[in-house]
């Protein structure tokens, strides 16, 4: 393993829970700029899209410590991309040349029409896979980034009519998925670099979550939702919080990292839309429901369901310490104690259960003001609070 990835994974275990996912590219220049003045010093991990070169040695140059990761996409070309970077790392052109676009039974292109311009890779290729990874390597072996977040996400909005002439099922899909992960894990730390693999509903399949570590860490991108935007209940969401810690036989290893990003969405809260407040609350929940059973082990993100848009509380740039106990609760409401700090939430699916909690002495809130006695925890909200 190269010293800088040895340097990087020691960055990982830092003391920055926060982390800037924003994706899509949408983002105005002056919006970026200001975003990216907002993370320097405040968080430990940072996403970009893999053009934004000059934003990632600004926040190398102004912040060492945090780690930049570039997104790319393993399963899609997009036409649209003038180059010479893109998103996937290999151009419709190249893909289209060499007969890695996908088709059909009927051996037509495979894309969609709510997609247009983007098309299906055949990463199930091995020819394929060796190219992407070849690509990867070429772009980052000189550049700020020190990794790639290999973002399957794709495979949600873009799905395929299986059986293709050359794929059989999701299974096989997935199988494909992982050997390029593999293989691009072991080139990219061979250069220094890290690769930090898209896990989506982990929960379902953590033997798989913890093998696709080995080669930075992981990523769940739907933290305490489901994939069509449903809060989870109380026992999923525990099921899935427990994945992150590093306690026990059958977890990432304490050096790889955990990445957690919570989709801000009306959803959530079976409405048609969100106010300010309303989307705080949903960030506060999953940040809190981070500490309470994950303990602060990785980073914390939350953002629009496309990417285009992060979300930031004051919150998320602390670190509570190490925790004095394990978590404690009762079916919905749990809360935890820690050196610097506590924290509690409510997971009830039911608006109506509302719960009434006792807050420790010694604790102040986001504006450095005492909290005492107790205060009324709604569904899907949470609280943090540091210690005097």
């Amino acid at each position: 393993m190269a010293d800088s990835t040895d340097s990087a994974r020691e960055r990982i275990g830092g003391g920055r829970p926060g982390a800037w996912v924003r994706l899509g590219g949408a983002a105005s220049e002056g919006r970026r700029a200001l975003e990216i003045g907002h993370a320097v010093g405040e968080v430990g991990t940072v996403v970009l899209e893999p053009w934004e070169t000059a934003a990632a040695q600004r926040l190398k140059s102004e912040d060492p410590a945090v780690v930049v990761l570039c997104r790319r996409r393993t399963l899609i070309v997009d036409e649209s991309e003038s180059g010479p970077v893109h998103s996937n790392g290999l151009s419709y052109d190249q893909a289209e040349a060499n007969g890695w676009v996908a088709r059909s039974r009927a051996e037509e292109a495979i894309t969609w029409e709510a997609h247009p311009g983007q098309w299906q890779l055949r990463i199930w290729d091995p020819a394929c896979r060796t190219a992407w990874t070849e690509a990867i390597v070429r772009e980052l072996s000189d550049s700020p980034f020190d990794g790639v977040l290999a973002d399957d996400l794709d495979l949600d909005d873009h799905p395929l009519d299986l059986p293709l002439p050359d794929l059989g099922s999701d299974t096989q899909l997935r199988e494909a998925h992982d050997a390029l992960i593999r293989q691009a894990g072991e080139a990219l730390n061979g250069i220094g670099k890290l690769l930090i693999a898209v896990v989506e509903d982990a929960r379902r399949m953590p033997e798989r979550w913890v093998e696709l570590s080995a080669w930075g860490g992981v990523c769940e991108p739907t933290w305490l939702s489901t994939a069509h935007g449903r809060m989870l209940d109380p026992g999923a969401a525990r099921q899935q919080a427990s994945l992150i810690t590093s306690e026990g036989p059958g977890r990432v290893p304490a050096e790889q990292l955990v990445l957690v990003r919570m989709p801000i969405a009306a959803s959530l809260l079976r409405r048609t839309e969100l106010d300010q407040a309303q989307e705080q609350q949903l960030v506060r929940c999953g940040l809190a429901a981070f500490w309470v059973f994950g303990a602060g082990r990785g980073r914390f993100a939350a953002g629009s369901r496309d990417g285009t848009r992060a979300h930031w509380i004051p919150e998320m740039q602390w670190d509570l310490g190490a925790p004095l106990g394990p978590a404690e609760g009762v079916v919905s409401m749990w809360s935890r104690e820690f050196e610097g700090g506590w924290a509690v939430v409510n997971l009830a699916s039911d608006g109506r259960r509302r719960r009434h909690v006792t807050i420790p002495e010694g604790m102040l809130g986001p504006d450095g003001a005492p909290m005492r006695g107790t205060q009324v925890l709604r569904a899907h909200q949470g609280i943090l609070l540091r210690r005097a």
